[in-house]
């Protein structure tokens, strides 16, 4: 009879260790269910930071577009503004200028309550306050008025608001790293 060789059923050692074969205690338990767990935990833990940093950006990406929008529709109100200035010989309102308001300050709340941050919500605060400045001055001019003392009423007006509208727009770039935006015109 040889060594290994099965008799009735019993098998006996050969003391020769096959590769695979022998697998250690600690091994087998290093494998256990909770570590599989735990894997898939982690797993979708990354997925679920990638998906918030993907989504946050994207948010932060739509406030920027929208306040590029809101800079556009601020530098529209105030060229209609500085063209009838420079056009009129007295002053009285552009037909256009109450539904440029109305929508510039409609763009204002807008880019205000989605700011990502408070300090971008403080810039367009700001704005606001600029533009309830100018609305001021506007409401104050007479239909009639000489159009030279309009401009000397309306200038300082208009220059703060162009400011603050290219502090708004630089942050909306810096937010999105410099990424090319809708509007690329300068102060109007």
């Amino acid at each position: 009879m040889s060594v290994g060789a099965t008799v009735a059923g019993a098998t006996t050692d050969t003391g020769v260790s096959t590769p695979g074969a022998d697998v250690d205690d600690e091994q087998q338990d290093s494998w256990s269910p909770w570590w599989w767990v735990l894997g898939g935990v982690m797993a979708v833990a990354a997925v679920g930071g990638i998906a918030f940093s993907a989504r946050r950006r994207n948010d932060d990406e739509s406030w920027a577009r929208g306040a590029s929008t809101t800079c556009d529709t601020g530098r529209a109100l105030a060229a209609s503004i500085s063209e009838h200035l420079d056009d009129a010989t007295a002053w009285s309102p552009p037909e256009r200028i109450a539904h440029q308001r109305q929508r510039f300050t409609s763009f204002l709340v807008d880019s205000t309550e989605a700011a990502p941050n408070a300090a971008l919500a403080e810039l367009s605060t700001a704005i606001a306050k600029r533009n309830e400045e100018l609305g001021v001055v506007l409401d104050s001019l007479a239909v009639g008025t000489p159009i030279h003392v309009a401009r000397q009423a309306l200038g300082p007006s208009l220059s703060e608001l162009a400011e603050a509208l290219t502090a708004l727009e630089d942050e909306a770039a810096s937010v999105v790293y410099g990424a090319s935006l809708p509007s690329t015109r300068t102060t109007g």
